[in-house]
């Protein structure tokens, strides 16, 4: 795993999990970026809660609104849907924000992979 040094760190910093494994003869590498595994954690849970929020806010709109009650459960609804919408933009500003540090940890792996190859590792 590579991080960027704790200095460096912020909320949108990434993570580079990096797994190899041996394959015909040689190595297979699979890198994946990440955030921090709380930040992917409370991401994951605030999308998980207000969606349901917004599920059952409109199955209890619908029904509200075919027996003639009130439509406040739409607000309801709306304010989830609002939510996830910003949560989603929240997580493209960060991934914009943490663009350079994927790069500067991208660069490492990409040593690291050319330093093995330069002493005959695989």
């Amino acid at each position: 795993m590579l991080t960027v040094p704790a200095a460096q760190q912020r909320l949108w910093s990434p993570w580079l999990t990096i797994d190899i494994t041996p394959r015909d003869g040689g190595s297979h590498l699979f890198a994946r970026f990440s955030p921090h595994p709380s930040v992917w954690t409370g991401f994951a849970f605030g999308y998980l809660t207000f969606g349901v929020v917004l599920l059952f806010s409109l199955i209890f709109a619908g029904a509200h609104a075919m027996v003639g009650g009130e439509l406040w459960p739409f607000q309801v609804s709306a304010g989830a849907l609002l939510v996830l919408g910003a949560m989603w933009g929240a997580s493209r500003v960060g991934q914009q924000l943490a663009r350079g540090q994927m790069t500067t940890l991208r660069h490492e792996l990409e040593r690291a992979i050319e330093t093995c190859k330069a002493t005959g590792e695989t």
